[in-house]
């Protein structure tokens, strides 16, 4: 069997997918200083609307740095991925109160995890990829039960996962759009429904890591 990662179908629709993400976190508008320091204030107290905030309005500028890292073999979708769990750990500790804007703050984290997943020139090693063991789809996390898919921290969560998990957990569970199945998803991105599985399968695992901290 053909690795569907492969495939020119698969390989078109992550170009879809690049393309709609980018046209959909152009519509974060930047903060201006004060409106970062209030989120900031906010987040802190465990505000998780005002963390995603601040989040969503910073997802172009790892889109920016990711362009930079781009080579043979490394997927601009799994740069952004990484830069995005960076950015989110990024706005569990950022302070404002010192004047320092966020994306100056979580520049360092976001090239370091970007640099840590690209191949290393000098030795030749492969990109590091997160691998899973079981072909067995999980349920959804204890902590995101059915009745809380809805809430905030979930929503927050969601909109730093890399593009392609980010659109296919949306379209799984109904956040902010109509719910659909693996083989609604599939087509509508360009993917078989085996791989829309596993991508559901690694963003449910990447979810209860990243609410794990």
């Amino acid at each position: 069997m053909p690795n569907v990662a492969n495939n020119s179908t698969d390989k078109n629709g992550e170009e879809g997918i690049l393309e709609r993400y980018i046209g959909e976190i152009s519509s974060y508008a930047p903060l201006t200083d004060e409106e970062e320091a209030a989120l900031s204030r906010r987040a802190l107290a465990g505000d998780e609307t005002a963390r995603r905030e601040l989040v969503n309005a910073n997802l172009k500028f790892v889109v920016s740095v990711a362009r930079g890292y781009v080579r043979d073999g490394v997927s601009m979708l799994d740069l952004i991925n990484e830069g995005n769990i960076a950015l989110l750990r990024a706005s569990k500790k950022f302070n404002a109160s010192g004047g320092q804007r966020f994306a100056n703050y979580a520049v360092r984290g976001i090239r370091k995890a970007m640099e840590t997943f690209c191949p290393s020139e000098a030795t030749g090693r492969q990109a590091y990829v997160r691998r899973v063991d079981s072909d067995t789809l999980p349920s959804l996390p204890a902590d995101f039960d059915d009745s809380s898919v809805d809430t905030e921290e979930f929503a927050a969560l969601v909109s730093a996962l890399p593009p392609r998990e980010r659109l296919v957990m949306k379209a799984s569970f109904g956040v902010g759009e109509r719910q659909m199945t693996m083989r609604e998803i599939g087509t509508q991105y360009g993917m078989t429904r085996e791989r829309v599985r596993q991508i559901r399968k690694r963003a449910l695992r990447r979810l209860a890591q990243m609410k794990k901290g």
